[in-house]
């Protein structure tokens, strides 16, 4: 058994060569700038005077690359926890006093650079990342920022983020990946396995980045559907808004949307109303049964945008006029103007809303009178009976509707709109 002494012996020069060599690797990676060594301009970017702050910045920007190892290494600066207790235990003594190293001003400062540096700073990508749990939201936020400005080589570091302990990590890391270009179908893939995160934060912030992303549909709708049934609101909300995003290739989702229109949320029913709309014709027949239903809902937002949803899925939603024609008369105008709108997309279907329609042409507001004339003009022949309410609307028209009531005289009745046309003319 080797004797105490004979460990020192060995200890202290193997603990010389170790600090050796390290000061002069330090030394060889330290380079010079404008009279000064790079670390000391990486220490001055914790200075108090913005103008030492902003002349060390620039010395480091202008090093490029070379600086990127020291900046890494300023963002792990931190107090380890016995010199944390030091610093609290000698803070009243006379005469004693520890230095606190950490430094949330030389981090913030040390990502900002970093994040100037861009795609150069792809070595920094797991210091940064780790700093997205610094307890600093200033430190955080340059951070991701500059993995923003790192792009596409900070993409396999982020993934793995995406199991970190830390769940602030996590939810930067998903929010990132999201802002990334080129992100791939890797990155939509993780994105969708942290849709099943512990955190809301997490799921809702995957959530909204695969829907930025529109990725490997296969995976994504599937699993955003799975999500509308989420114990957070914010949560499904943001997987509605996403499947959105998606428009057709929604479809996978298209009834897990439609048990989403009977969401307790407002924000829920009106995303979820958006994107069956935009599933469009592929909506199920369910779909058209869920958005009439909301046609009757307190919300204004949750009509309109359900008037709207069936506009879009077009003749398929015939079965709907009938609903549609009352909501002419909803004490919403942006609800009537959708319900004509829509009417008019159902086309010759939506025929037994023509006098509803015809009534629409003395709407209070301006886009409902202009909606319901092009609605008649698509109906077509069967619209014909309201060519003398049209005319009429014309005559009296004070508000620019003009151009909608002449369309639709065009499409049931071109030799009238000729005439109404040359009259216009002269007149002017």
């Amino acid at each position: 058994m080797r004797s105490p002494r004979a460990t020192l012996l060995i200890a202290i020069p193997l603990w010389a060569f170790t600090a050796g060599a390290t000061v002069l690797w330090q030394r060889t990676h330290d380079p010079f700038c404008d009279g000064q060594r790079l670390s000391a301009w990486v220490g001055q970017l914790a200075d108090e005077r913005p103008e030492i702050r902003e002349a060390s910045a620039s010395e480091c920007r202008k090093l490029g690359a070379q600086a990127v190892p020291a900046l890494a290494r300023a963002l792990r600066i931190k107090d380890s926890r016995i010199r944390s207790a030091l610093i609290r235990w000698t803070r009243n003594l006379p005469g004693w006093h520890f230095r606190s190293l950490d430094s949330p001003r030389l981090r913030a400062q040390a990502a900002g650079v970093l994040s100037h540096l861009g795609g150069a700073a792809y070595g920094a990508a797991p210091e940064l990342t780790a700093a997205l749990g610094d307890p600093s939201t200033f430190v955080a936020d340059r951070s991701q920022e500059a993995l923003q400005a790192i792009g596409s080589p900070a993409k396999p570091t982020l993934v793995n983020a995406l199991t970190a302990q830390n769940p602030n990590i996590r939810r930067r890391a998903a929010e990132t990946l999201g802002a990334t270009p080129e992100a791939g179908e890797a990155v939509a893939l993780a994105l969708a396995d942290a849709l099943d995160d512990s955190e809301i934060s997490v799921r809702r912030a995957a959530a909204r980045s695969i829907g930025r992303l529109i990725l490997v549909p296969e995976v994504a709708v599937p699993a955003l559907g799975r999500r509308l049934a989420d114990s957070s609101g914010s949560v499904r909300e943001e997987c509605a808004v996403a499947l959105n995003r998606f428009g057709p290739l929604a479809s996978a989702a298209a009834l897990e949307l439609v048990t989403a229109m009977s969401d307790n949320s407002d924000g829920v029913r009106i995303a979820a109303a958006n994107a069956l709309g935009k599933i469009g014709m592929d909506a199920p027949h369910a779909a058209i049964s869920a958005l009439m239903k909301n046609l009757d809902h307190p919300s204004s937002l949750v009509r309109s945008s359900s008037a709207l949803a069936l506009g879009r899925i077009g003749p398929q939603a015939f079965e709907a006029t009938t609903r549609l024609a009352l909501s002419l008369k909803d004490p919403d105008g942006a609800t009537r103007a959708e319900a004509a709108r829509a009417l008019g997309k159902i086309g010759l279907a939506a025929a037994e809303s023509v006098p509803s329609l015809e009534q629409a042409l003395n709407d209070d507001i301006p886009a409902t009178r202009a909606s319901a004339a092009e609605a008649l003009g698509k109906i077509g022949d069967a619209a014909r009976i309201s060519v003398p309410a049209l005319i009429r609307a014309w005559n009296n028209d004070h508000s620019g509707i003009g151009h909608a009531v002449l369309a639709a005289l065009r499409q049931l009745t071109p030799d009238v709109a000729a005439q109404l046309s040359n009259t216009e003319g002269e007149m002017r």
